[in-house]
């Protein structure tokens, strides 16, 4: 038994290790992703870029025309944090690197939040993210939804322990509150179809704990967190 475990073990490494060499691979062939990704970051991902580097204000005043869908936190934060946005190839690397280290983070989610679940078993099941098409378009060519998929994954770290303390009648912190709103927020002002966490999130307060203080503080926390927006 001990070693068909060994080798049930040996074979998950290997799928894992398979995954994540096809990634690393796939960068180098990134002009052969499936989608419309390369012509959004030639036409629209890096024309905002720059433009937001030379010009902050002008280019809020005419994002529209840049014919981007989403909220501009992605090209804020990219082009006056990311220090790799000097050339295309750097800017894309770090793009790339953000997309798997959010996988990395989602093996951390599902760890803790899942009993019983191996180390092993939680990094295969979030690396299989890596194989789908959009989100390698996305890693490869720097457009917008990873770094939403990032912070929606970041702010599940914060209500898993907002729901551990609710469970143990124990006092929830304003900071986990906030932050939790935080990276939710800024999850949404990135990838606006993410609105259906914050939404499920108040569902689950209202219908399961009914937590006065949790509620308010959240509820005032994303109406501050809403300002940008509105």
């Amino acid at each position: 038994m001990f070693m068909a475990l060994k080798k049930n073990t040996f074979i998950k490494i290997s799928i894992l290790a398979f995954i994540y060499i096809s990634f690393l691979i796939g960068f180098f062939l990134r002009d052969y992703v499936p989608g419309g990704a390369i012509g959004d970051f030639n036409e629209i991902t890096w024309p905002l870029l720059q433009s937001f580097k030379k010009d902050f204000f002008l280019t809020i005043k005419n994002y529209g025309s840049f014919g981007e869908g989403s909220y501009p936190l992605f090209y804020i934060i990219n082009s006056y944090l990311n220090p790799f946005t000097y050339d295309k190839t750097s800017f894309l690397i770090s793009i790339s690197v953000l997309s798997f280290l959010t996988t990395i983070l989602f093996a951390i989610v599902l760890i803790k939040n899942i009993s019983n679940i191996s180390i092993i078993d939680g990094f295969l099941a979030s690396s299989i993210i890596l194989l789908l098409p959009f989100y390698r378009s996305s890693s490869y060519w720097g457009t917008t939804e990873n770094l939403g998929w990032f912070f929606l994954i970041l702010s599940f770290l914060f209500f898993l322990k907002i729901k551990s303390n609710l469970s143990k009648n124990s006092e929830v912190k304003i900071f986990t509150i906030v932050a939790f709103c935080f990276f939710s927020a800024c999850s949404l002002y990135i990838r606006p179809a993410l609105v259906f966490w914050p939404i499920s999130y108040f569902v689950y307060l209202f219908l399961i704990h009914r937590n006065k203080k949790v509620i308010l503080s959240s509820i005032i926390s994303f109406l501050i967190f809403s300002l940008p927006g509105i």
